[in-house]
């Protein structure tokens, strides 16, 4: 079969981070934010235009005429899977569901051949990469992770028992891009299986996937690690000789991969690694002028996915940042006028217009996913502040100290803080600079008063009280007394 016209590799396919982020599952409902809404309207669109007539899978192109291509091949498909995914953990009763029936479905994909069950390319059969097969793996442990559900953990086992069996000690070891011809070995086929073992040895709590993941990455680091962090594509299986192309998924698999051991073994090396990688990403792929990333579209995503698990972890605002930068410029800049993405996060490649006159699902589920993702990564400003004072009169001013942690995933011009009076006898309060977190507040009589101290993103607001009571002189006297 002719296999899926991958991107700018020629007759190659290239595939993408299909990452679970490492954070807790929410425990409130998400906020609505610019993100959630833009992911919502991203898959809803994919709903419309993509999803084949009467059933649960995808086309792989649509037009504005309403024309769907053929059903799409896996890689896109799991792509989707993940964003359905994100889309169920911020509203499961609209789109578990959906996530349930498209996993089933993915089962047309699931063929016998020479001995094994694996996931073929197209829904007719053909090649079988390995690549597909573990983005599927991390897709039905996302899945396994949010639902607690068993089959989706069964079938993320035998999805990586066929992974597995692409590895052996040819070039020292690594597992093959594809079943047949086993002809090149990449990091693209490596780094995600590492991933999907490590998910499965934090579920099962088997020493075995562990040891493949161990082996997977020493085997990946000694042979297309770059010295500056990044990798290389891939090895020649016959040759020895090394592609050196680069692109962000090939960093972000890896990154994503010692965050994982860094949880599981608890070594400080390999969180340390991944933060060398995050940094040389975004050297390699972040323009610093406007924050655009600088590749394809289903690989940009996965780094965002690798960026906001690394926040999880060592809680640096700097990666956040870089995901709303990103992410701003894909849908202020990029995105067409019909609502649709293009090839690159970047920029539109000559052989496209803006509106785009077709639309590919390998395009239109990074963006779901990414600017989902975000949304469950959006959290209010946090406020810290002392709640309580006491003064004397005469004294009739006391500073307050407080402060306001806003989320690096908000643009910070429309980050606000502002004090005001609830209650008290009045009749005259003043702020020193009301728009101020820490400021001095002056009171023109005794009592007891409520004060209010509000912070707003442009999106999400908190609040919380303070309460100074200003006591007559006698209560000095009375203390001292006492």
């Amino acid at each position: 079969m002719t296999r899926h016209p991958r991107l700018a590799r020629v007759n190659r396919i290239l595939p993408v981070l299909l990452v679970l982020c490492t954070s807790a599952l929410p425990a409130a409902p998400i906020p609505d934010t610019q993100f959630k809404r833009w992911g919502l309207e991203t898959l809803q669109m994919i709903e419309t235009e993509f999803r084949k007539p009467g059933s649960d899978l995808y086309a792989e192109t649509a037009r504005p005429d309403g024309t769907q291509g053929a059903v799409s091949y896996l890689w896109p498909a799991g792509i989707q899977f993940h964003a359905l995914n994100s889309a169920a953990r911020i509203d499961s009763t609209t789109w578990q569901s959906r996530v349930t029936a498209f996993s089933d479905a993915l089962q047309s994909y699931w063929k016998y051949q020479n001995s094994l069950w694996g996931y073929s390319a197209a829904i007719s059969g053909g090649d079988r990469y390995y690549d597909d097969n573990e983005w599927i793996v991390l897709a039905q442990m996302e899945a396994y992770q949010r639902t607690s559900a068993t089959l989706y953990l069964d079938r993320a086992k035998d999805i990586m028992a066929f992974v597995l069996s692409g590895k052996d000690n040819v070039r020292g070891g690594g597992i093959y891009w594809r079943e047949t011809p086993k002809n090149e070995k990449n990091t693209c086929s490596n780094a995600p299986a590492a991933v999907g073992a490590l998910r499965l040895r934090q579920a099962t709590g088997l020493q075995s996937y562990l040891t493949a993941a161990q082996e997977v990455m020493t085997w990946l680091n000694g042979t297309l690690q770059e010295p500056n962090g990044l990798y290389w594509d891939h090895i020649d299986a016959a040759t020895g000789n090394i592609t050196t192309w680069e692109f962000t998924y090939n960093t972000a698999l890896p990154l994503q991969a010692n965050l994982l051991l860094y949880q599981i073994l608890g070594q400080l090396s390999c969180l340390t690694e991944a933060q060398r990688l995050a940094d040389a990403a975004e050297t390699r792929w972040i323009d610093s002028n406007d924050g655009r990333m600088k590749d394809d579209s289903a690989f940009c995503y996965a780094l965002v996915d690798a960026y906001l698990a690394l926040y999880e972890i060592d809680r640096n605002p700097r990666w956040k940042r870089i995901v709303r930068r990103a992410l701003f410029y894909l849908h202020n800049q990029i995105r067409d006028a019909n609502g649709h993405y293009p090839k690159r996060w970047d920029r539109y490649n000559s052989d496209e217009s803006n509106p785009l006159s077709e639309h590919n699902l390998l395009y239109q589920a990074p963006a779901a996913r990414a600017y989902l993702n975000a949304a469950l990564h959006r959290t209010p400003p946090a406020i810290t502040a002392t709640r309580e004072y006491i003064i004397y009169w005469p004294q009739k001013a006391v500073g307050l100290d407080a402060s306001v942690a806003f989320d690096a995933l908000t643009d910070p011009a429309g980050n606000t803080a502002a004090w005001s009076l609830l209650s008290g006898p009045g009749p005259t309060v003043t702020f020193d600079n009301p728009s101020q977190a820490s400021t001095n507040v002056r009171f023109s009589s005794q009592g007891e008063y409520l004060l209010k101290l509000q912070a707003g993103d442009g999106e999400l607001v908190t609040s919380t009280t303070v309460s100074v009571q200003v006591l007559p002189p006698t209560a000095v006297r009375y203390w001292r007394f006492y």
